[in-house]
C-alpha cells in the first residue's frame, strides 16, 4: 500500500513466502569502552531477510526487531500463516491482505471469511477476520473481526481501535506456551463468526 503493494487476485502462501523469514535470537550484548558485556536476561530479535529478500542489498538483509527479556517467545510470521490456513481451511475464506509494517515489526493477516456483507441499521459493511502481531512488543498476537480491512499502519491502528469488537477477539501474550494456545484458534474462530452473526 502506499505505492509499496505487491497485488495479486490470490493470496497464497508462495505469493506471501517473501515476508514469511524467520527470526534469529542472540544474546544481548553491549559495548562498553570496547569490552562486550552481556545483559543478563535480555536477548536481541532480528529478521533474517536472506533467504526471501534476494531483492534487498545484502547488508538490509538482517533488520533489527526488539531487545526483550529472555521469557519473551517469539512467533514468527510463518507459524501465524500456518495457523491461518489450518484455522480456516474448511470455512470458504479469502485473504485478502497480508502484509509486514514498521520495518518487519508488524506482521498482519485479513481475511474475507463467513457471512461477510452484512446490512446493519440499513448501511452495508464487510467484515474481515483480522490477525496481527508484533515482534517488537507492542502487541500481542491478536485476531479479531473487524469492518476494517488491514492494509497499512493506519487501517491497523483503526481496526484495533473497533470498540465493537469487545467479545469477538482472542489475544495470545508472547509468552511460554504460545503455541499450545494457537493451536486452540479454530474452535475460537468458530464463536467469533457465531458472535459476528449475533
Amino acid at each position: 500500500w502506499h505505492r509499496a503493494a505487491i497485488h495479486k487476485p490470490v493470496i497464497t502462501r508462495s505469493v506471501v513466502e517473501r515476508v514469511l523469514w524467520p527470526i534469529v535470537q542472540s544474546p544481548a550484548q553491549v559495548n562498553i569502552d570496547g569490552e562486550q558485556i552481556q545483559l543478563e536476561n535480555y536477548k536481541v530479535l532480528c529478521a533474517d531477510l536472506r533467504g526471501t529478500r534476494k531483492d534487498l542489498p545484502e547488508n538490509k538483509r538482517i533488520l533489527p526487531l526488539h531487545i526483550p527479556k529472555s521469557g519473551y517467545q517469539v512467533i514468527t510470521n510463518a507459524q501465524v500463516w500456518d495457523m491461518m490456513e489450518e484455522t480456516i481451511k474448511d470455512l470458504g475464506a479469502t485473504i485478502t491482505s497480508v502484509g509486514t509494517l514498521e520495518r518487519g515489526k508488524k506482521f498482519f493477516i485479513s481475511i474475507s471469511i463467513g457471512d461477510s456483507e452484512m446490512i446493519i441499521n440499513k448501511d452495508q459493511y464487510k467484515f474481515f477476520l483480522n490477525i496481527v502481531t508484533s515482534h517488537d512488543g507492542s502487541i500481542t498476537l491478536f485476531l479479531y473481526d473487524s469492518a476494517m480491512r488491514i492494509v497499512c499502519m493506519n487501517t491497523l491502528r483503526w481496526s484495533m481501535s473497533d470498540k465493537n469488537i469487545g467479545d469477538l477477539q482472542v489475544k495470545i501474550a508472547h509468552k511460554k506456551n504460545a503455541e499450545l494456545a494457537i493451536q486452540n484458534l479454530p474452535e475460537v474462530v468458530n464463536s467469533i463468526l457465531t458472535g459476528r452473526t449475533q
